[in-house]
């Protein structure tokens, strides 16, 4: 038997979707859910349950994805460059997470 609130939309993980997309998963999870006036910990469950990711999985997608994007349209552009342009402190940094995302280099990409 389903309760009532099975068919209820919850906004507050659509709003961190559209905020994470909006930035390009380049986020800091605290500064998001400092927004919404609710523990970290019931924004975390929330949108897990919507999403079926963590926030931090999802934002880390959204990120590789824009990347992937990023090395195929300005492939003259340094991959240091996007690195440092979306959120990385390093090269070192972006490829470890794009060989977890892709399975390969980023400049495999190319």
């Amino acid at each position: 038997m389903k309760s009532k609130s099975d068919n209820k939309f919850d906004s507050i993980p659509a709003a961190a979707v559209q905020y994470i997309r909006e930035h390009k998963g380049n986020i800091i999870i605290d500064d998001l859910t400092n927004n919404f006036g609710i523990s970290k910990r019931q924004f975390e469950r929330r949108f897990r349950s919507a999403i079926g990711v963590s926030m931090k999985s999802y934002a880390r997608i959204v990120r590789f994805l824009h990347i992937k994007s990023l090395i195929k349209e300005k492939p003259q552009e340094s991959l240091l460059n996007i690195a440092f342009d979306n959120g990385y402190y390093d090269h070192a940094h972006l490829t470890r997470d794009f060989k977890k995302m892709a399975g390969s280099m980023p400049s495999e990409m190319r």
